[in-house]
C-alpha cells in the first residue's frame, strides 16, 4: 500500500513521541513464550490475574521468595504491552507473620484492584483482604484488613466486585460446624465491613457446606451458590444477600437441585435480572453429566425441577464453567470423555431454557490424547475463549482457543501459549479484542510466573494491534488537520517485518460513504492491495454499523510509534466542536490478516488569527463618519468581516462595549455619530473560525466645524445594584435638553440586547429601570453585559452584570 498522503507530509516516528512510550526493562514487552511477571528465587503459585481497566493487567500470587516456610502475597500490574509498572517481580501486598495462601483478586472499578487471601498470622486460617490503587499503593491497613479473624479456619473460595469500590467475599468456616459452612462479606471501598462482623452466614445446615461460588445480584448484593450434604449427598444450594446484608432465600438458603445421587462442584453467573445460571456436574444417572438451573430473584427456579439437562451422553462431563452469551443466555463449557480421552465441549443455553447448539454439546477440542479446560472467558460478542492444556505433543502444553457464538471456531487453529505450563491456567478480558493468560512455569525447578497477551480476532500473542494514543489539534495553523499519534504494532517494534505498512481511517456517515460511489468494502480482505481514495469500509459491530474513509497511508518502519497529520472535514467552532473519530490498521504482506487499532477521537482549530487592518482613515460625511481601510496583507483566505469600534478617548481597546458595527467590505459608515465630538476608530479582522485579530492602528475623526461643545455636565452613573437579579437601576445626567438621549445595552459579542430610552427628555438627569429583558421581552441569560449612554454625539460606557 503505497498511496500518497493525501495531506502531505506524512510524519515519521520522531523521538519524542518514542519517549512517551513505556520504559523498557529486563523482561519487558510479550513475548512468543510470554512475559516474565515474576521470576525471583523460589517458587510463585497460585495465580490469579484481572483487567486493571486500561488494557493492562494486574496478577496476584502466592511467593515463597523469603522461604520455603513463609508465604507471602505479592501483585504485579502489566501494562498492554506486556511491560511491568510497577517494582520488578512485584510488590507485596501482604507479607505479614504465618502464612499468606490462595489469593484472588478483582477490580474496584477505579483502576485499581482488591486482593482476598487465606491468612496465618493468628495461628488458625483467616481471611484478610487488601485494596491497591494503580501505582501499587496500599489503600486499606497495612498487610491488609481481617474479613473474618474468627477462631477457628476459614477458607476462601472466591471474592467479586460489589460495584461501589469494594468487594464481597465468600468462605467455608469451621466456627460452628467442623464439616464447614458458608459466609459472606461485603466490604466497603475504605475496606470496612458492611455486614455482621466476621461474616453473613448464607449456608448453614447439617453436613458440609462447601466450595461457595459467587455471583453479583446487580445491585450491590450477591448470589452464593454451593455444594451442600445436608441430605447426607451432595445437593446443590443458593443463597441471595442483598446490599444491606440481609439473607433473602432462607436460613439455610434454597435448593436448586437435590436430584439423587450427587450433584458437585457449582458454577454460577449473574443473569442481568437479578437472578443467576447455575450450572454443576451431575450423578444422578450414574455417570457424570451436566446440568444447569436459572434461579429467579426470589429463588424460584425458571427451568425443570432439579435442572435442565446440558450433556448426558457416554463417558462423564465433568467441570463446567458458565459465562455470558452477551444476549440472554450463558456458554457452558466442560471436560469430556464421550470418545475414550477427554475433550472439550460447550453448550449454550438461551435464558428461556433451549439450546442453542448441538445436543448433548458441541465439540470444541478434540484430539488423541487429553485435551482439559482450564480457564474460559467470554469475549465480549456472544463468543468465548478457552484455554486449556493438551498433552498430545508435551503434558505441559497451554493452549486457547476462540469460538464464535455458534460454536464455531474463530481462529484457523489453536494457539499455543506455552509448552512449559503445568499449572492451571488463568485468563482475564483486558478489552473488546484481547485476553491475557497467566501460569507458572518450571525453571530449574523452581515456579515462576508468566503471562501472555492473545489478539482474540486472529489469536496472535502480544499486542499486533496498534494503539491510538493522541488525537490532538496542530498548533499555530490554519487549522483542518490534527497529529494523529499511534503506538506501532508489537510485531513491527519486535522488527519481525510482520507489518508492512499502516492504514490511516476517518470515520463517516453511512450517507456519505454510500452517495460517493466509491468503493465500500465489509471485509478487510478485500480492502485493493494499493490503497487509493476515495476508499470506504463498513465495520458491523452489534451495536451497529461504522463506517471509515480512508484518508492516508503510512509505510512501516520498526519504529516504537509514528505521528501522522490526518485531515478533518472542518474545525472546531462555537456552534460545532467539528469532533472526529480515527482508526489505524496495521496490514501485513497478506491481505487477509490485518490489525485494527482503537478508535480515538480529536478536533482541529484555526489558531491563526487574521492580520490587523492598516491605512484606516476617517471623514466626516455631514454629521455621519465615513471609514476606510485596506485588508490585511498576510489574509489566509479565511477572513470573514470586520469589526469597528469607536470611542469618545484616545488609547480605545476592542471591547464588545465600543462595537458600533461589522463590515464586509472595507468601508464603514458610521451613522450614529453626532457632529460635535470628536471619535477615535479601530478595526480588526475576524476570520471564518472567530478568531478575531489584532487592530489597526487608531485613526482620529475631528467634530463638525462650527458645532460647539454642549456645555455642562454630561455623566453616566453606574448602575444599582450590581451585580442584579432581575432589575437594576441606571441613572444619568445631560448638559441640556437640546439632544435625544438614546441609552443602549449590549451582550458581550457587541450585539444590541436592548435599547431602554429614546427621543427628548424633559429633564437634565433621569433613572432608568433594565428588567433584564430584550428588545422582544424575552429574558436573557446571565453574563456581563455593556450599557451606553448617548447624547449629542457624546457617548459613555460602563460595565454591569445579570446573575440568574
Amino acid at each position: 500500500m503505497t498511496a500518497p498522503n493525501p495531506r502531505p507530509p506524512i510524519a515519521l516516528i520522531f523521538t519524542l513521541f518514542a519517549m512517551l512510550l513505556p520504559p523498557p526493562s529486563s523482561n519487558a514487552g510479550w513475548r512468543e513464550d510470554g512475559s516474565e511477571v515474576c521470576v525471583k528465587d523460589a517458587h510463585q503459585f497460585l495465580i490469579d490475574v484481572v483487567s486493571d481497566g486500561s488494557g493492562g493487567s494486574y496478577l496476584v500470587w502466592r511467593d515463597e521468595r523469603w522461604g520455603p516456610s513463609d508465604f507471602d502475597i505479592y501483585a504485579q500490574r502489566m501494562d498492554r504491552f506486556g511491560n511491568p509498572i510497577w517494582t520488578l517481580d512485584g510488590i507485596p501486598a501482604c507479607f505479614a507473620s504465618g502464612n499468606q495462601d490462595t489469593p484472588q483478586i478483582v477490580s474496584d472499578g477505579a483502576g485499581g484492584a482488591i486482593v482476598a487471601w487465606v491468612d496465618l498470622r493468628s495461628g488458625n486460617n483467616d481471611i484478610y483482604a487488601q485494596r491497591l490503587d494503580g501505582s501499587g499503593n496500599e489503600l486499606w491497613t497495612s498487610n491488609g484488613n481481617p474479613v473474618c479473624s474468627e477462631t477457628s479456619s476459614q477458607i476462601l473460595t472466591e471474592i467479586i466486585p460489589d460495584g461501589s469500590g469494594g468487594a464481597i467475599i465468600a468462605w467455608v468456616d469451621y466456627r460452628s460446624d467442623a464439616s464447614g459452612d458458608v459466609y459472606v462479606q461485603r466490604l466497603d471501598a475504605s475496606g470496612s465491613p458492611l455486614w455482621t462482623v466476621n461474616g453473613l452466614a448464607a449456608g448453614v445446615a447439617a453436613g458440609a457446606q462447601l466450595f461457595g461460588e459467587l455471583a453479583s445480584d446487580g445491585l450491590g448484593g450477591a448470589i452464593i451458590a454451593w455444594q451442600d450434604e445436608r441430605s447426607g449427598t451432595e445437593d446443590v444450594y443458593a443463597q441471595r444477600v442483598n446490599a444491606g446484608g440481609a439473607s433473602l432465600w432462607g436460613a439455610g438458603g434454597t435448593a436448586i437441585c437435590t436430584a439423587v445421587n450427587e450433584q458437585v462442584l457449582p458454577n454460577i453467573l449473574e443473569d442481568g435480572f437479578g437472578g443467576a445460571f447455575i450450572t454443576w456436574s451431575d450423578g444422578r444417572a450414574g455417570n457424570r453429566d451436566v446440568y444447569a438451573q436459572n434461579v429467579s430473584s426470589i429463588g424460584l427456579p425458571r427451568w425443570t425441577t432439579d435442572g435442565f439437562v446440558i450433556a448426558n451422553g457416554s463417558g462423564s462431563q465433568r467441570g463446567p464453567q458458565i459465562v455470558s452469551d452477551g444476549v440472554d443466555g450463558a456458554i457452558i463449557v466442560w471436560n469430556d470423555t464421550r470418545n475414550g480421552d477427554n475433550d472439550i465441549y460447550g453448550q449454550r443455553v438461551h435464558r428461556p431454557g433451549t439450546i442453542a447448539w448441538d445436543d448433548n454439546g458441541k465439540a470444541l477440542v478434540t484430539g488423541v490424547g487429553v485435551q482439559s479446560a482450564g480457564s474460559v472467558i467470554a469475549d465480549g460478542a456472544g463468543g468465548t475463549v478457552v484455554a486449556y492444556h493438551d498433552d498430545v505433543i508435551g503434558p505441559n502444553d497451554l493452549l486457547a482457543h476462540h469460538f464464535d457464538p455458534d460454536g464455531k471456531t474463530f481462529w484457523s487453529s489453536s494457539v499455543l501459549i506455552s509448552n512449559e505450563a503445568p499449572s492451571t491456567p488463568h485468563m482475564a478480558s483486558t478489552g473488546p479484542d484481547a485476553a491475557v493468560i497467566s501460569w507458572y512455569e518450571l525453571t530449574n525447578g523452581e515456579a515462576d510466573v508468566h503471562a501472555q497477551r492473545i489478539e482474540t480476532d486472529y489469536g496472535y500473542w502480544g499486542h499486533p494491534e496498534p494503539v491510538i494514543e493522541s488525537v490532538s489539534d496542530v498548533p499555530g495553523d490554519q487549522g483542518g488537520a490534527v497529529s494523529l499519534n499511534w503506538t506501532a504494532s508489537g510485531r513491527d517494534i519486535l522488527n519481525q517485518f510482520l507489518i508492512q505498512d499502516y492504514s490511516i481511517w476517518r470515520s463517516t456517515t453511512a450517507g456519505a460513504a454510500k452517495h460517493s460511489g466509491a468503493l465500500i468494502v465489509e471485509d478487510l480482505a478485500d480492502l485493493p492491495s494499493d490503497l487509493d481514495g476515495p476508499i470506504f469500509r463498513v465495520d458491523r459491530k452489534k451495536a451497529g454499523d461504522y463506517y471509515w474513509e480512508w484518508i492516508g497511508s503510512q509505510t512501516a518502519y520498526q519504529f516504537a510509534g509514528y505521528s501522522f497529520a490526518a485531515d478533518t472535514r472542518n474545525d472546531s467552532t462555537s456552534v460545532d466542536l467539528g469532533m472526529h473519530y480515527f482508526q489505524v490498521l496495521a496490514h501485513t504482506s497478506s491481505q487477509f490478516l490485518s490489525f485494527t487499532s482503537n478508535p480515538d477521537s480529536g478536533y482541529s482549530a484555526d489558531n491563526l488569527a487574521p492580520a490587523a487592518p492598516f491605512n484606516l482613515y476617517g471623514a466626516r460625511q455631514g454629521s455621519d463618519v465615513e471609514l476606510s481601510w485596506k485588508k490585511p496583507v498576510d489574509n489566509a483566505g479565511d477572513l470573514d468581516h470586520y469589526r469597528v469600534y469607536r470611542d469618545t478617548q484616545t488609547g480605545l481597546s476592542p471591547v464588545p462595549g465600543l462595537l458600533v458595527g461589522t463590515a464586509t467590505d472595507t468601508t464603514f459608515l458610521d451613522a450614529g455619530a453626532g457632529p460635535s465630538t470628536v471619535y477615535y476608530y479601530l478595526v480588526t479582522a475576524v476570520d471564518v473560525h472567530e478568531n478575531e485579530g489584532d487592530p489597526s492602528t487608531e485613526t482620529e475623526v475631528g467634530a463638525v466645524t462650527g458645532v460647539p461643545n454642549a456645555p455642562g455636565l454630561f455623566q453616566l452613573s453606574r448602575n444599582v445594584p450590581n451585580p442584579f437579579n432581575p432589575t437594576t437601576k441606571i441613572r444619568y445626567s445631560v448638559p441640556d435638553e437640546t439632544f435625544p438621549v438614546v441609552l443602549r445595552i449590549f451582550d458581550p459579542a457587541g450585539r444590541i440586547v436592548r435599547t431602554l430610552s429614546s427621543g427628548e427628555q424633559p429633564a437634565r438627569t433621569g433613572e432608568l429601570i433594565w428588567d433584564g429583558t430584550n428588545d422582544s421581552g424575552s429574558p436573557v441569560g446571565s453574563g456581563v453585559y455593556m450599557y451606553r449612554l448617548e447624547w449629542g454625539g457624546r457617548s459613555e460606557t460602563r460595565r454591569m452584570t445579570l446573575v440568574r
